[in-house]
């Protein structure tokens, strides 16, 4: 059983292997998602990372791997629309995504797929636009309502 954040990675990038084996994902996409997790992986040497960015934790690359690979079971990623991408994310949030198994994904859960998205298009040069992939707006509300309340006497400033 994998227990290092690496071993972890390289388990999920078996099952990864399994599926486009298995005739789940397009060799096509296959091909642009490993391209992608090499380029952030600082144990890959055949592929650059983007000028200006930094290497990505295992964690990370196995996030954009898993979330990437749930879409790719949809459709071909190199050829897909930002409104069929954005398509599926709303299927998520509402529950009607093959992936989810609950009712349905919080946003908070949908921005992470959002944002693997955006890296992937943002690494490649496909006809999707990473901004017309929106991200979720977060709960800052809750951080300005936090870091702007009273502090009580005696607390640190």
């Amino acid at each position: 059983m994998a227990t290092t954040p690496r071993e972890k990675l390289a388990t999920r990038l078996e099952t990864f292997e399994a599926s486009v084996a298995d005739g789940d994902i397009d060799p096509e996409t296959a091909d642009a998602i490993r391209t992608l997790v090499a380029a952030y992986d600082e144990n890959q040497v055949t592929v650059s990372k983007p000028k200006g960015e930094s290497y990505r934790t295992p964690g990370t690359l196995m996030a954009w791997l898993y979330r990437l690979s749930v879409f790719a079971r949809e459709r071909n990623l190199t050829i897909a629309s930002a409104d069929e991408l954005n398509q599926d994310v709303q299927a998520m949030y509402q529950g009607r995504h093959s992936a989810v198994k609950d009712d349905r994904l919080t946003k908070g859960n949908l921005r992470s797929y959002q944002a693997a998205l955006r890296k992937f298009y943002g690494y490649h040069d496909f006809s999707v636009d990473p901004a017309d992939i929106p991200l979720n707006a977060q709960q800052k509300w809750l951080l300005t309502q936090i870091s702007h309340r009273p502090r009580r006497s005696g607390q640190p400033a």
